[in-house]
């Protein structure tokens, strides 16, 4: 939620330095940011948040040693970047596996995206550089609400952190259980989901209508949760398709149609 803001105020003869604070309340009490030994008549603050009423005041510090601050100043912030896409905020039934979805920011080269337990942020708090608009997060906790934000790096530094969003995962699955591919028919995407309840090797493959495996998409171990997976073709010719979920003991087919 940090935002610059450059503040300014008029020279004083003989100053040796100012000090500029800037404070959530008018008594500068409680949150108040001091920053000391300016020698300039301008400042450029990194740690304000958006959709915020500040107070601010300037102490000239003469070489008398006479300090005198400044009448109180007052200002609000703009409201949050719209930024944030997916999942929607507040939504619920959320999978294990889920992939963040924001907007490009003009002029932005990456995103720090943080994700946590807790909407302060100081609990079990992760941290994710990445350069493209979206971030896949796996393996984590069912029946949790998390909470996470966005915020761009620009080539002359970084932009104030989006809005806070959050949603819930899903309850932990009783049982395995492998959904219809959605949508369907489709063309050239579709999203298969499955749900594990307890930890295993899981194969999940693509055959065609002669039973010839077209692809693989999940060939691993995974913990217990519910997954989303993405199938992307666009070499296949329309048609039906398989998909096959091996999941330990558990093994169910279904079918899905390619449509160009």
């Amino acid at each position: 939620m940090l935002l610059p803001i450059e503040f300014k105020w008029s020279s004083v003869p003989n100053v040796l330095r100012y000090e500029l604070q800037v404070s959530t309340n008018s008594s500068f009490s409680g949150s108040t940011q001091s920053f000391t030994n300016l020698t300039d008549t301008s400042y450029k603050a990194n740690s304000l948040n958006y959709a915020t009423q500040y107070f601010w005041r300037v102490k000239s510090i003469l070489s008398s040693g006479y300090e005198n601050w400044s009448p109180v100043w007052k200002f609000t912030t703009t409201d949050y970047p719209d930024i944030l896409l997916a999942p929607e905020n507040n939504s619920i039934n959320i999978p294990t596996t889920v992939k963040l979805l924001w907007k490009r920011a003009t002029n932005a080269i990456s995103y720090l995206v943080q994700v946590s337990l807790d909407s302060t942020f100081t609990d079990s708090s992760f941290s994710y550089n990445v350069e493209d608009t979206l971030k896949v997060l796996e393996n984590l906790k069912s029946y949790r609400k998390y909470f996470w934000k966005v915020q761009p790096t620009l080539s002359d530094g970084n932009e104030g952190w989006s809005e806070i969003w959050s949603f819930t995962t899903l309850p932990l699955p009783i049982t395995f259980k492998l959904y219809q591919n959605h949508p369907n028919p489709f063309n050239p995407n579709t999203t298969i989901s499955y749900q594990l309840p307890i930890a295993c090797n899981v194969r999940l493959k693509i055959y065609d209508i002669l039973g010839n495996e077209v692809a693989t998409l999940v060939n691993e171990e995974k913990p217990s949760g519910s997954y989303n997976v993405e199938f992307t073709t666009n070499n296949l010719s329309s048609g039906i398709y398989f998909y096959r979920l091996q999941a330990g003991n558990f093994i169910e087919t279904k079918k899905m149609i390619l449509l160009k």
